[in-house]
């Protein structure tokens, strides 16, 4: 976590700020952890690195095709599940989760929204059930953007949760 943690922070200062996260950081992330992983548990460290980014990519993958989930964020947690050895690799992407869902609860309950997202989602679901295909939640980047949350702070409180031995 020692390596992990520094560049979750840096990308962190760059996604509250620009609402994106360079290429670089997750680069450097998976770089470092490839490294890491193989220096602490040999090749089989590795294949598991290489094993845990993979299968989270293909699982968060259709929820950015979706418009629900940004590029930089699926980049961001899955070259950051390889740090995590088995099923804490599994806790630690629900965590993101769960912990983003606090930010987004409190910032629709601060903008008096939560009856027109339900509603939003609502008519999303109806569309797809109706087309029989699932189509972009949110159609403008703007509107992505507005409506949506930096998901790096939750990622760097996983991190730093798992770190502190809560799991």
């Amino acid at each position: 976590m020692v390596f992990l943690c520094p560049f979750l922070g840096m990308a962190c200062l760059w996604d509250y700020n620009e609402r994106r996260i360079p290429n670089v950081i997750p680069a450097g992330i998976w770089g470092v952890g490839m490294i890491y992983r193989y220096s602490a548990s040999g090749w089989r460290g590795l294949f598991e690195y290489i094993i845990s980014l993979a299968i989270v990519t293909l699982v968060l993958f259709p929820l950015f095709r979706l418009g629900m989930i940004g590029g930089g964020d699926v980049k961001l947690i899955a070259v950051s599940s390889g740090y995590f050895p088995g099923k804490d690799a599994v806790i630690f992407v629900i965590m993101v989760f769960v912990l983003s869902s606090i930010p987004a609860l409190v910032k629709i309950i601060r903008s008096g929204s939560i009856g027109s997202r339900f509603g939003f989602l609502g008519k999303y679901i109806k569309s797809c059930m109706i087309r029989k295909e699932a189509g972009m939640y949110m159609s403008g980047k703007e509107d992505r953007i507005h409506a949506g949350i930096a998901m790096s702070g939750p990622v760097l409180a996983s991190a730093v949760l798992h770190w502190g031995g809560v799991y």
